[in-house]
């Protein structure tokens, strides 16, 4: 049975339509205003039933990349000082507006100490919950992973287990997919050694970057939108994201200041990074933060660390958006073509008014005289 029609049945069942059509155009509002009014047994039927559905429209939707999450927070992340605010893009028709990037760094790989610390700081609200370490059921590869069991938040048992992987970090699995898959490594010393071998193995895999687009996002939203969507045939567009990052500056050797170091080109950084001692788990909070203002994004440097908020973007992305750019300016300088050319066949065109005006000036004026010289002949031969 497809979602609309659950929802058709509970809406029949309220007296709200008969037709899909119809329940397409109610809204969760008045579906919950309706069910306010039948026993509460049947009503909190109805809701766990709407709200089991949105579990899992949600988590198809994480899936695709079409859910917008709001404002998500990354924690624990790098930015190389060659890379604060890159300019790439300034509007040639005014200096203050500004498009800026900034390439990000972040290690999605958990170590063990890590994965143990999640473990022992995670309150086991579920019953016989999945908590601990598993590992893969069939397959001839053996691959580790930390499972927490959690409440959703109407207080019942979620219908999703929160998995941490070795190299990949943080991700969701259905219940029913991950008993299915995964058993429990009871063995901790097993569990360890297989854990940091899934990290040496997985080498770089788990550093990953992207970029956060900040200044006149306004005028680049609509840039970063299209470059998102580029080749998606799907019927809703891909939302763009917005977030704010909490990072720490690495230094090159030969970078000044981190608040204030100049843009580089990849081809002009230097290779050679400081070792910065880090914590390699990223914590990602899903709130939203109401008093962030995203208009005016102003980046701040203190004590080696910077905030960020703006769009994310991957580099395809990111270099869509250069060459979407690159594109905006030269349409710039064609108008600017265009109107000048324009001006000067305006010019042209006046000018030769203009002269058009004085001629027939001068020629009306040849005229009068010719016809006051006939007259002044007239008149000496009448009085002749």
């Amino acid at each position: 049975m497809t979602y609309f029609q659950v929802v058709k049945h509970m809406l029949t069942y309220v007296g709200i339509g008969l037709a899909i059509e119809s329940v397409k155009k109610i809204d969760v509002k008045m579906f919950l205003n309706r069910i306010l009014g039948i026993p509460s047994l049947i009503q909190s039927s109805l809701f766990d039933s709407m709200t089991d559905i949105m579990d899992q429209l949600i988590h198809a939707a994480k899936k695709t990349r079409t859910y917008d999450q709001g404002i998500v927070v990354y924690k624990n992340t790098f930015i190389d000082a060659d890379y604060i605010e890159r300019v790439i893009w300034q509007n040639p028709e005014s200096q203050t507006s500004v498009v800026k990037a900034t390439k990000v760094r972040y290690v999605t790989k958990v170590s063990y100490d890590d994965a143990t610390s999640l473990l022992e700081n995670t309150i086991q609200e579920v019953p016989n919950g999945f908590y601990g370490f598993y590992i893969t059921k069939r397959g001839i590869n053996v691959h580790i992973l930390l499972a927490i069991d959690k409440m959703s938040n109407l207080g019942l048992p979620a219908k999703y287990v929160t998995i941490y992987r070795p190299v990949k970090g943080r991700n969701e699995m259905e219940k029913t997919e991950f008993e299915d898959k995964y058993e429990k490594l009871e063995d901790l010393a097993q569990a360890k050694d297989k854990w940091d071998r899934a990290i040496a193995v997985g080498g770089h895999l788990g550093e990953m970057e992207f970029n956060i687009i900040t200044g006149d996002i306004f005028k680049a939203y609509n840039v970063v939108k299209s470059a998102i969507n580029v080749g998606n045939s799907g019927e809703r567009e891909l939302p763009v994201r917005v977030v704010r990052v909490e990072a720490t500056i690495r230094r090159s050797i030969d970078s000044s200041d981190p608040a204030t170091s100049p843009a580089k080109t990849p081809a002009q950084s230097s290779v050679k990074r400081s070792n910065t001692s880090h914590t390699d788990i990223i914590v990602i909070d899903d709130s939203d933060d109401e008093d962030m203002e995203i208009a005016n994004v102003e980046s701040v440097a203190k004590d080696d660390q910077l905030h960020l908020c703006g769009i994310f973007v991957t580099n395809f992305e990111l270099q869509r958006c250069i060459n979407e750019f690159e594109r905006i300016n030269v349409q710039i300088e064609a108008n600017k073509a265009n109107i000048a050319k324009l001006r000067i066949e305006q010019q042209q065109r006046a000018e030769q008014q203009q002269r058009i005006t004085l001629e027939q000036q001068l020629l009306q004026q040849q005229l009068q005289q010719q016809l006051q010289q006939q007259r002044q002949q007239l008149g000496l031969q009448l009085r002749q």
